[in-house]
């Protein structure tokens, strides 16, 4: 990879988006009274650290849930698209559908 490239990930909140890079995360949402909140912080777990290929996936696949709890403790206004219950159904559906 090139050294100007930066790998950037995210979720669309239903008021906001949460970026989240190599090392930090961010995240910008509207209030219900139209105010914009903005947090970030520096991710507590490094998952660039880990060169392991058979460790490389998974580790990141928790360090971006773990972001998670402390974005809920800065922005509690924050509204996750699981939080909805037709998306909570969808995804229960999917799950039984592929365990068929």
């Amino acid at each position: 990879m090139d050294e100007t490239q930066v790998r950037l990930g995210g979720m669309a909140l239903q008021n906001g988006v949460l970026v989240h890079g190599p090392t930090s995360w961010a995240c910008a949402i509207r209030t219900d009274s139209g105010e914009i909140k903005v947090a970030a912080a520096r991710k507590r777990l490094l998952a660039s650290r880990v060169q392991q290929p058979l460790l490389r996936g998974p580790v990141r696949l928790a360090e971006s849930f773990a972001v998670i709890p402390e974005l809920r403790r800065r922005l509690p206004e924050a509204r996750l698209p699981f939080e909805r219950p037709v998306v909570l159904a969808a995804t229960l559906a999917s799950a039984i559908d592929a365990s068929r």
